[in-house]
């Protein structure tokens, strides 16, 4: 941290006692600093040293909350007593040392990414094993605009469905970007000749409670923090400096609730090096966003149809690929999806892979501007989690994402309209992804590799391509059709014990399938269907 003016830090308040607080529960911090200066943005650098019961240290940022009050906001991690300490080269804090004590909770630890794993964890909240990693699966809804603009009571309303449904995070823009600009009556972050200049800390303050709703919810928040797709956008029109700025200043605001990164949003990043400086004064080595001790995953969230992480591979703050197979409906579109990098490189990824935007709900298509129905979210979202090792998936809905209050048009993305964001409720294809994580929750699904070589011949058909995968054991298949119909099978899946099942992606209903003597598993036509197999 840099020297600064001398400035006074004073606690808000000293407690006799250590004040309690249950693992995972957020820890704030007040502080004021006396006198404010000019550019308080950038004048004041600090943090809060939390040293935890068994002596790992977690450095947390204190961000300006307006006026004289600075605050850092933590979740403690494992059950005892923390000490923490502010931390400020040339401003006096006269306190010293103070404490609090941690006790239990149901809470689950923050996600993280396993050593040497291709999932996410979090840590088991109670019962056998509390505290260890345990896998997770980031089942996300996508809210663009959700925590910008939605009214409180609707984003309640909205997150207690999708909780119902079974999604598992939600994903949403931080920042003012294309689509949620000139329509914004205010934005967080004020410019001034194109600088980072202020923040607007009462929308800051409603935009806390919305993803604090999340996180009290189970789910965990997905912000993108720098939407770049174009110009006025920030991740591609502000400063590196400026962009580290704003993105460590959220940082700071929402890490303790235990967020899933997505630094940058629907960028083909094509000055690696800009994003490498972006990405490590965001997420240096050895900090913690507040979420415990550590972080949360960090990716970059791609434009559609494109694979560039591999400038980032390497980078110790990338610890996830965050790909787009987009809203197209073509042959091409298809074939990106199952035939191209994201299918034919995993196995060199010592990381997740998640598909973070498949084709959404109710938006028109590319090309044709035909509506995806829930069939195409099904058919983009199973083809994800089986072509790859899965970790996750993402879902959306044209009237979801938006946010918009009554059916209009979509702000920054010219023709396209959007219904009311109340339409992406009940939509079909938000219950079918609960449908996708029953199933998964109900086998080793860490475990599933593709496996192609159990399909013996493939369609020409991109929409009817058949997808599979099995564990290294071979104790569990499973495989997906798009269309129903045949599938035919190789001779070492019909060679394999157990019988198979039918289960209906639409409802979770199994009804047990019969494998003719040449190997052909036949579905109802119509619609798609998933095809499992158990031996013991």
């Amino acid at each position: 941290m840099s020297t600064l003016t001398p400035l006074l830090f004073v606690a808000a308040s000293l407690a006799a006692a250590p004040p309690i607080v249950e693992r995972g529960a957020v820890f704030e911090v007040a502080q004021s600093v006396s006198p404010v200066p000019e550019d308080p943005l950038r004048r004041v650098s600090a943090q809060v040293a939390f040293t935890g019961p068994d002596g790992r240290t977690a450095n947390v940022d204190l961000f300006w909350d307006g006026g004289e009050v600075w605050k850092a906001r933590f979740a403690p991690d494992a059950v005892g007593e923390w000490s923490y300490l502010v931390q400020a080269d040339g401003l006096n804090v006269p306190d010293g040392p103070r404490a609090f004590v941690c006790v239990p909770s149901d809470r689950p630890g923050p996600p993280r990414v396993g050593d040497g794993t291709r999932h996410f964890t979090r840590a088991r909240p109670r019962g056998e094993g509390a505290g260890e990693p345990a896998p997770w699966f980031y089942l996300a809804d996508t809210a663009w605009n959700g925590v910008l603009k939605s009214q409180p009571e609707d984003w309640d309303r909205f997150l207690e469905m999708r909780k119902a449904q079974g999604f598992t995070a939600i994903q949403f823009v931080g920042t003012q970007w294309r689509g949620a600009n000139e329509g914004l009556p205010v934005k967080p972050f004020t410019l001034t000749d194109g600088k980072v200049t202020g923040v607007n800390h009462d929308l800051l303050r409603a935009m806390d409670a919305k993803v604090a709703a999340i996180a009290a919810r189970g789910m965990a928040p997905a912000p993108v923090l720098l939407w770049a797709i174009g110009q006025g956008d920030p991740g591609v029109s502000w400063s590196p400096a400026d962009a580290v700025l704003a993105a460590r200043y959220l940082k700071a605001r929402w890490g303790a609730y235990g967020c899933v990164w997505l630094l940058g949003g629907d960028g083909k990043y094509p000055d690696a090096d800009r994003w490498k400086t972006i990405g490590r004064g965001v997420f240096p080595g050895g900090e913690s966003d507040g979420s415990g001790v550590g972080r949360g995953p960090v990716t970059l969230h791609m434009a559609g149809r494109n694979w560039i992480f591999e400038p980032y591979a390497e980078e110790p703050w990338f610890d996830f690929v965050g790909y787009q197979s987009g809203h197209g409906a073509s042959d091409d579109d298809l074939k990106w999806l199952t035939h191209r990098r994201s299918a034919a490189e995993w196995r060199d990824l010592e990381m997740p892979l998640i598909n973070l935007e498949p084709n959404y709900e109710a938006i028109p298509a590319y090309k044709t501007g035909v509506p995806h129905d829930a069939g195409a979210v099904r058919r983009a979202a199973w083809w994800s989690v089986l072509i790859a090792p899965p970790a996750g998936v993402s879902y959306g809905h044209n009237a979801g994402w938006v946010w918009n209050a009554q059916a209009g048009p979509v702000e920054g993305h010219g023709k396209l309209r959007a219904g009311p964001w109340s339409d992406a409720l009940n939509a079909e294809g938000a219950e079918d992804m609960g449908v996708l994580r029953r199933f998964l929750d109900a086998g080793p699904w860490t475990e599933l590799r593709p496996a192609p070589g159990l399909i013996a011949k493939q369609g020409d058909d991109p929409a009817a391509f058949v997808a599979a995968a099995q564990t290294p054991d071979g104790k569990w298949s499973v495989i997906y059709t798009p269309t129903g119909g045949p599938v035919t099978l190789s001779a070492a899946a019909v060679a394999a014990v157990g019988p198979w099942l039918r289960i209906d992606p639409r409802t979770g209903e199994r009804t047990p399938l019969l494998m003719d003597e040449s190997g052909v598993l036949t579905t109802p036509s119509g619609h798609d269907w998933v095809i499992e197999r158990r031996s013991e």
